[in-house]
C-alpha cells in the first residue's frame, strides 16, 4: 500500500497492484494535489474488509485512467466518512477510470464480496468532487452493491457521463 500522510503533490503513476489485502493507495484528507493516474489494479481486498484499491479525502485529487478488475468492497472511494475529522477542504476529479470484475469473481462472490458497497464510494463530507466518463461494469457482493454509491447522506458532488452496466444486485448509482 501506499498511504499518502500530510503531503502534497504526490503523483501515484503507471504502476500495478496484484493481489493486495487492504488498500492500494490511500491520501488522508491532509493530503493535497494527489494524483493518482494510470495505474492498473487487480485482485484487491483480498481481506475482505471495507477498503478500497484508491481513496482520497484531501484537497484537488486526481484519479484518473485507471484500470480496476475484482476490486472487493470499493474500487475509488472519495470523501471523508460522516463521523471523521476534515480540516481541510475535499475536492477533485475521479474520471476516465474502468472498473470490472471478472466472471470467475464473480461466480466465487459468496467467498469474496461484502454488502452496502459500490464500485464508486462517495463518504459524505465533500467540497466540489466530480465522478466524470467513468465505467464500471459487473459488480456485486453479499447485497446492495451499487456503481456508485453516495452514502450516509454524501453533499457537494456532481456524477456525469458514466457507463454502469451489469450492477447485480442494487441501484446503478444510488445517493
Amino acid at each position: 500500500m501506499i498511504g499518502v500522510s500530510a503531503s502534497s503533490n504526490v503523483t501515484v503513476e503507471n504502476n500495478t497492484f496484484t493481489s493486495c489485502y487492504m488498500y492500494g493507495v490511500q491520501s488522508n484528507n491532509a493530503s493535497s494535489r494527489t494524483i493518482v493516474r494510470n495505474n492498473r489494479f487487480s485482485e484487491m481486498g483480498k481481506r475482505v474488509l471495507n477498503t478500497s484499491c484508491v481513496s482520497c479525502r484531501g484537497t484537488d485529487f486526481i484519479i484518473s485512467g485507471n484500470a480496476l478488475t475484482d476490486y472487493g468492497y470499493c474500487g475509488i472511494s472519495v470523501g471523508e466518512w460522516y463521523k471523521g475529522s476534515k480540516k481541510h477542504l475535499c475536492t477533485g476529479v475521479v474520471e476516465g477510470n474502468t472498473l470490472t470484475c471478472s466472471d470467475e469473481y464473480l461466480a466465487n462472490i459468496a467467498n469474496v464480496g461484502l454488502m452496502d458497497g459500490g464500485a464508486i464510494y462517495l463518504r459524505t463530507k465533500m467540497d466540489g468532487v466530480s465522478i466524470r466518463n467513468n465505467r464500471i461494469q459487473g459488480f456485486s457482493g453479499m447485497g446492495s452493491n451499487r456503481g456508485i454509491f453516495c452514502d450516509d447522506g454524501a453533499y457537494n458532488f456532481e456524477i456525469v457521463g458514466n457507463v454502469i452496466t451489469g450492477i447485480a444486485n442494487s441501484y446503478c448509482i444510488d445517493s
